[in-house]
């Protein structure tokens, strides 16, 4: 059993995640979280803590409702979808290890885990494009189809994981920004493998610039069922930062609007759909 390897390879117990925010087809190369990575154990038994991913826990005075609502429905996803099987989480261990020759043996029987986990969230990636591209829906409407085929699947990256938490928070009336971060090198600008990650924000000030964290204001929470977070955002980002091993002297971060760009590709697709049904009328 790939836990006996693990021990018998005395693993490291804190692993750093990272995530490629870079999915375009069936086949995905996402860096993610998944607190399920053995497909013989019951996701019910699965906890990030089997994989030396410390999970934040502590309370802080004074962070009121929104760290509260977070934590709560945080908690509410994991107990109705369980710990998603997520490619990327196994990509990365291949990678942080890729050069460490005691790791090759499990990093071989990790890569056919990693397949197979990449079909099943390629899977989900691919019914939710058919959908957007076939029919004309609600956003809300989209997001909860997009549940649906998370759920049958149990498979999701972090993409996923933050639309469908960002609606379970609408649901009870918070509202949340959907928002991305790449790691770029500052050599060269370019996006450093397993460099990207999606979470959600409750509380963001209205004027914030997404690109200043310190602008975000005093009641803005990570809500993050990837990393399995609820926290003030200086001290979630600084978490973050930590298990994708971001190196501030050597690379730096941008913030995308997830919301913006989900909103542009539904667009995008409804304006394809209009212009082909005009073409075969």
């Amino acid at each position: 059993m790939l836990l006996n390897i693990q021990n018998n390879l005395a693993m490291p117990k804190s692993l750093n995640i990272k995530y490629n925010n870079k999915i375009v087809s069936k086949e995905s190369n996402n860096c993610s979280f998944t607190g399920q990575f053995l497909s013989d154990i019951p996701s019910q038994k699965i906890h990030p803590q089997l994989f030396g991913i410390k999970v934040n826990k502590t309370t802080f005075k004074g962070l009121g409702a929104n760290t509260k609502i977070a934590r709560e429905t945080v908690q509410e996803f994991h107990k109705e979808l369980g710990f998603l099987h997520s490619d990327s989480f196994i990509q990365l261990k291949i990678y942080k290890h890729r050069q460490d020759k005691k790791f090759e043996p499990i990093n071989q029987k990790l890569g056919v885990i990693a397949k197979k986990y990449a079909n099943e969230v390629g899977d989900v990636m691919y019914k939710q494009q058919m959908e957007l591209f076939s029919t004309d829906m609600p956003e809300h409407q989209i997001t909860e189809q997009l549940k649906l085929y998370v759920k049958e699947a149990h498979a999701g990256n972090c993409d996923q994981q933050a639309e469908i938490l960002q609606e379970e928070l609408k649901k009870k009336g918070i509202s949340a920004r959907n928002l991305n971060f790449r790691i770029l090198n500052k050599a060269d600008d370019q996006m450093r493998e397993c460099g990207g990650h999606s979470f959600d924000v409750i509380g963001m000030d209205k004027n914030a610039d997404i690109q200043n964290p310190d602008s975000w204001g005093v009641n803005a929470v990570i809500a993050d069922s990837w990393a399995n977070i609820s926290e003030p955002a200086p001290t979630g980002l600084k978490y973050l930062k930590e298990i994708f091993d971001f190196n501030p002297e050597t690379e730096y971060l941008i913030f995308d609007d997830k919301d913006l760009l989900r909103q542009n590709l539904i667009k995008a697709f409804s304006d394809l759909r209009k212009t082909l049904n005009d073409v075969n009328s």
